[in-house]
């Protein structure tokens, strides 16, 4: 069974729409949990899941290291 195929279990898949969802995402990488952090990570989730056919939290931190989204948080 591939990726895509896989079914994934509620607890990894990644919501865009849980501010404590992505508070931890921001935490995890040692980033402030601010509003407009949180706001900044909704938006590269949403764009995240556009662009995936996989939305679970392994691939949504692979996406975030390759994209090197992280650097422009505080």
């Amino acid at each position: 069974m591939d990726d895509k195929t896989k079914i994934i279990s509620d607890r990894d898949q990644i919501s865009c729409s849980q501010d404590h969802e992505l508070e931890y995402v921001l935490k995890k990488y040692g980033k402030r949990t601010t509003t407009s952090n949180v706001d900044a990570m909704r938006k590269v989730c949403q764009q995240f899941k556009a662009s995936s056919d996989v939305d679970d939290r392994k691939h949504f931190y692979e996406y975030l290291e390759k994209n090197n989204v992280l650097k422009s948080l505080e």
